[in-house]
């Protein structure tokens, strides 16, 4: 009898720790709609509640795992809760190389899938051990099928996505050391969790000049060495 009301109480403090995590996840995602939505916010919050509530989740994903491939033609969105991953898009010459990362507090779909109704031509990868929740693609219908917000928030998220796709042009043409540090600064993951071969692949350059920056910083936090 000791055994089974042990047990139960394991059972007990799991359920509550599972609902804790998952109201800590869906207040971190309303945050995000506020700041994103903040000037009507007054006058849109009820919508809001019911937008978060159709997000599933939190769910984990660990390092090598795919939020989606290439050629996926589903277009769920994603809310990443914390941990990195990494946009990877095939190059003309059908090589792999990452365009960007999507960090904590930044929002993700299938591009190809969403905007122009074809099979991806990315996948995103995870690089640290990541959380997230996720608008299905049919839920997310339903919303744009409404009268609601959506379509603003939608704009105001693709808005910031499109800022920092120009963000990396503008940086890849400059100085790589400078952009280096804007990542690690951006995404505290970055420096801890990507191989020397993955910054290689997002800067353009080789797996020795990332190397020779890293050393120069003083930075031996990549989970490789030469």
């Amino acid at each position: 009898m000791f055994i089974a009301f042990s047990e139960k109480r394991i059972v007990v403090a799991k359920l509550l720790e599972g609902t804790k995590e998952r109201e800590e996840a869906r207040f971190i995602l309303q945050n995000s709609f506020r700041d994103h939505l903040s000037a009507d916010w007054h006058e849109i919050e009820a919508w809001a509640k019911d937008l978060e509530a159709r997000y599933e989740g939190p769910f984990e994903y660990k390092p090598g795992e795919v939020f989606w491939d290439m050629n996926n033609t589903r277009s769920d969105h994603y809310f990443v809760l914390d941990g990195l991953v990494a946009e990877v898009w095939r190059s003309a010459n059908d090589e792999s190389f990452i365009y960007a990362f999507v960090g904590g507090g930044e929002y993700c779909t299938n591009e190809f899938q969403y905007l122009l109704g074809e099979p991806s031509c990315s996948r995103f990868e995870v690089i640290q051990p990541t959380r997230v929740l996720i608008l299905r693609q049919e839920e997310e219908l339903q919303v744009r099928q409404s009268a609601s917000p959506w379509e603003q928030l939608s704009f105001k998220v693709g808005r910031a996505i499109l800022k920092k796709r120009r963000e990396r042009l503008r940086l890849l043409s400059g100085d790589r050391k400078t952009h280096l540090l804007r990542i690690f600064e951006k995404y505290p993951g970055a420096q801890a969790w990507t191989t020397k071969e993955q910054l290689a692949s997002y800067l353009g350059v080789s797996r020795a000049t990332v190397y020779r920056i890293m050393d120069g910083l003083g930075l031996f936090a990549s989970k490789e060495v030469l």
